[in-house]
């Protein structure tokens, strides 16, 4: 490819190690149509697109390039999965609905009275741990029998934690 026609859009690293670099290249195609290239370089003095590269871009020009695509990639993420989760009904917004008071309340309401969840959100919580694999096919009847007779959510989720990581 000739570098010499067409210009540099951008480059990101590509590793934590900052060796290797993913370059994008406005060029033409053999039709004489702009049409973007994706070039990959190591960051060493031997290779011959990394010394072109170096006199568009420099390596903090790179690593704020790296850093501003993975903010972009974290929130077209966050954006998709929030959407995924609102259409499956996984999801809802704590401030329309009080939700951050009432789970503060029932965390430290242990007696399950006052603005507490209902009694119902413990027991869907359970049969969703009783639900996970590891649960499913643990034989500590000690610790599952934990489960069973907690009172509050931290109760049965650290019974779950002993399952996992014990």
């Amino acid at each position: 490819m000739n570098y010499e026609e067409g210009k540099w859009i951008d480059a990101i690293f590509v590793n934590e190690e900052k060796t290797f670099i993913e370059a994008g290249w406005l060029g033409k195609d053999i039709n004489g149509e702009d049409k973007e290239y994706g070039v990959f370089c190591e960051t060493h003095a031997d290779d011959e697109i990394w010394k072109i590269l170096q006199q568009t871009f420099t390596l903090d020009d790179i690593s704020k390039m790296t850093i501003l695509k993975k903010e972009a990639e974290t929130e077209a993420y966050k954006y998709i999965l929030t959407k995924y989760a609102e259409e499956q009904g996984y999801y809802y917004d704590v401030n329309e609905q009080n939700w951050d008071e009432k789970i503060f309340t029932y965390l430290l309401d242990f007696s399950n009275e006052g603005n507490a969840l209902p009694e119902e959100w413990l027991f869907d919580l359970k049969l969703r741990i009783f639900d996970m694999p590891e649960v499913i096919a643990s034989d500590k009847d000690e610790i599952l029998n934990d489960i069973r007779i907690a009172e509050n959510p931290i109760k049965a989720i650290y019974a779950l934690g002993k399952i996992l990581y014990e």
